[in-house]
């Protein structure tokens, strides 16, 4: 009995400190996939997700952000826009927007803990690490602007429209 007891102990522990790890730690992006829909993401969400109203804001040349959320994770609370791809109108990035920048060196140390040091890293006017989470088909950038703006954004390594080269 007292096996279970510590098997179970157990569980609940490791399931707390993933808890407590920044954002994306399994495959895309917490409850979302790659190439979902915007009403899957809502869905996935459990309806926390909902319209972005300034679209253009956190958009790309390719990707548009359509939708928005809270985020938590441990210490860390983000805004949330997710990018969906112009062209198929699917999931293609998630940008968390870190709401108290002035734990961007914390959120550097968790990234690193879970991560590795980061492949590439610069700093001038704006900091950026970057690192690839190969098993989980992520890359993962946290981009600091001096003491006003930290992020991370994800996307996938291999997106499923552009196979080989």
């Amino acid at each position: 009995m007292q096996e279970r007891t510590v098997g179970v102990s157990m569980m609940y522990v490791s399931a707390f400190l993933l808890s407590l790890s920044p954002a994306a730690l399994w495959a895309d992006w917490q409850y979302t996939r790659w190439g979902m829909k915007p009403e899957e993401v809502i869905q996935a969400s459990g309806k926390i997700a909902i319209v972005e109203p300034n679209t253009t804001a956190h958009s790309t040349e390719t990707a548009t952000a359509l939708l928005t959320a809270p985020y938590t994770t441990g210490r860390f609370n983000f805004d949330v826009k997710f990018l969906f791809n112009k062209k198929t109108s699917l999931l293609a990035r998630v940008y968390l927007s870190l709401l108290d920048p002035n734990l961007c060196a914390e959120l550097h140390g968790a990234l690193y803990s879970r991560y590795g040091k980061p492949e590439s890293q610069n700093s001038a006017i704006m900091e950026s690490s970057n690192w690839r989470d190969v098993q989980n088909n992520n890359g993962i950038a946290l981009i600091k602007i001096g003491n006003r703006s930290c992020s991370v954004q994800y996307w996938p390594l291999i997106d499923k429209e552009k196979s080989g080269l």
